[in-house]
């Protein structure tokens, strides 16, 4: 429906700012992983740091995104 795609606009509005707040070595991180979908070890290899570093870093990143996007999803 229209509304519906005026919501998921104005969603992924957000979430672009919400990435936009993360500091570049956690929105890097993301983008690699869950928006081209690269593997851990190919990360690791494009990066330069070690598959350890990467897992964390990922980890953070969501952490900090989910606190960022999570206060726009209650209003």
């Amino acid at each position: 429906t229209p509304d519906r795609v005026v919501m998921t606009a104005e969603l992924q509005a957000q979430i672009r700012q919400c990435m936009a707040q993360l500091p570049e070595q956690f929105r890097l991180i993301i983008v690699l992983r869950d928006i081209q979908g690269l593997s851990y070890e190919d990360i690791a290899e494009l990066t330069g740091l070690n598959l350890g570093t990467v897992k964390s870093r990922l980890a953070r990143a969501r952490q900090k995104l989910q606190a960022l996007i999570t206060p726009l999803l209650k209003s």
